[in-house]
């Protein structure tokens, strides 16, 4: 599988069934025609996101650091 991929947290497991069967085969236009693919991740009980950059994004805490203190890009 190649192009971007992400990790979605729902508090509750019914919204992520209703936004899996909506949206499940849903093409997309950037470009070119992406289509989307669901599936359900058992092996984490909790996400965590350390940081807010171009590669990881939480949406629910805005003051997360971009990077690693004491380490620029």
């Amino acid at each position: 599988m190649s192009g971007f991929q992400a990790l979605i947290q729902y508090q509750l497991r019914q919204s992520a069934v209703t936004a899996r069967n909506s949206l499940q085969g849903r093409v997309i236009f950037m470009m070119v025609a992406v289509s989307l693919t669901f599936s359900f991740q058992r092996s984490l009980d909790e996400l965590q996101v350390n940081y807010n950059n171009e590669r990881s994004r939480d949406f629910t805490n805005p003051s997360l650091p971009s990077e690693q203190k004491g380490r620029s890009s």
